[in-house]
């Protein structure tokens, strides 16, 4: 794999969707190691099978969890917490001042001494990769390719400290997108770096699972949630409909797999838990057209129908991504709430006078 020179590692809490739905949080290494109290302003699922003591059926005690402080990241760091996991962490100048529970190292993937030196010390039993590249063009990003490398180094360092149960966040852009529902059996023909490197890295990781090691890839969909930005379709719509503008940005026929960003933590670490094995897709199996998902916001918001136009905006490729979520509900994970009761409850909390008061507070 051709060598690049990169700029310096990022992490993303909200990894493998491709846009308008990735909530990229971009956060860098800092120069030291700390343990503190983790406090997130969103509220996170409550598993029913969990009660914040330790779960003395897990298959593991330590996880270690790269993108801690990202969309994403912060929701499974708080799950694993809740089953009473000890969780060590890569330390970014994001990471939280009040954090119990957390212990953050500073780790530079590109440096092999480093890996092996955060990993020797931590010596924890289950690895949870949720950092990539970040940037404008991440799609087609030359970085992709080197992610691929360091990730992979990661994971069998990882193994050589003694590690046995390894999580690394996977895409939905894996898929040829030209049919639905897609499966884990479906033909993978990525059309984006991003999409092609993900799926070489899930592939070569997966060379690591034997009788000792499991190796899970969660094929994340498209998330939706609290620290989403608001330039995002999910909050774009929010906005729209709260003000009465015409949503004439993007096609109302579009169909696309979404699932509230805190149920796919909840699966994530399901899967960890289950020592589950293989590609298994994280969605909710469900991909209602863009003006379905405009008409629960505004009856929600108590507004009228949305008004909604797509003379200017070209013809998507393709019109409907959604995932065959068989393998995940034959593993025993289901969601806690429906994608309609999240998105109207994520409207409610996130009407624009709702946050103004809330950021005023």
């Amino acid at each position: 794999m051709g060598k690049v020179a990169p700029k310096r590692p990022a992490e993303v809490g909200s990894c493998g969707e491709p846009p308008p739905s990735i909530g990229r949080h971009a956060i860098e290494p800092s120069a030291s190691s700390r343990s503190e109290p983790l406090s997130y302003h969103d509220q996170e699922r409550s598993d029913p099978n969990t009660s914040g003591s330790r779960d003395t059926n897990l298959p593991f005690r330590r996880a270690f969890l790269t993108g801690a402080t990202g969309f994403l990241g912060r929701r499974v760091a708080r799950q694993l917490l809740a089953r009473g996991v000890d969780v060590h962490a890569s330390l970014h100048r994001s990471a939280p001042r009040q954090a119990r529970g957390v212990t953050w190292h500073a780790l530079d993937m590109r440096n092999a001494t480093s890996v092996h030196e955060v990993l020797e010390t931590v010596h924890a039993d289950a690895l949870v990769h949720l950092a990539w590249n970040v940037g404008v063009d991440y799609e087609n990003s030359p970085e992709n390719a080197v992610w691929v490398e360091w990730s992979l180094d990661l994971a069998r360092e990882f193994v050589r400290c003694g590690g046995r149960h390894i999580l690394m966040a996977g895409s939905c852009a894996e898929y040829e997108w030209s049919g639905a529902p897609l499966s884990e059996e479906s033909p993978c023909r990525p059309n984006t770096a991003y999409g092609a490197a993900k799926l070489s890295l899930g592939q070569e990781v997966r060379h690591l699972a034997d009788d000792d090691v499991t190796v899970v890839w969660p094929r994340l969909f498209f998330l939706f949630g609290e620290g989403e930005g608001p330039q995002r379709v999910i909050p774009h719509i929010i906005s729209d409909v709260a003000a009465g503008r015409n949503i004439d940005w993007i096609s109302p026929d579009l169909r696309r797999d979404y699932l509230p960003s805190d149920e796919a933590a909840a699966a994530i670490v399901y899967l960890l838990v289950a020592s589950a094995r293989g590609a298994v897709n994280v969605a909710s199996g469900a991909a209602p057209t863009i003006r379905e998902l405009a008409r629960i916001v505004a009856a929600a918001l108590g507004r009228d129908g949305p008004s909604m136009s797509s003379a200017a905006v070209p013809a998507p490729d393709h019109l409907e991504i959604r995932a065959d979520v068989t393998k995940l509900r034959q593993l025993g994970w289901v969601p806690s709430r429906t994608v309609d009761e999240a998105l109207a409850a994520f409207a409610r909390a996130n009407k624009p006078d709702q946050r103004s008061t809330r950021d005023q507070s």
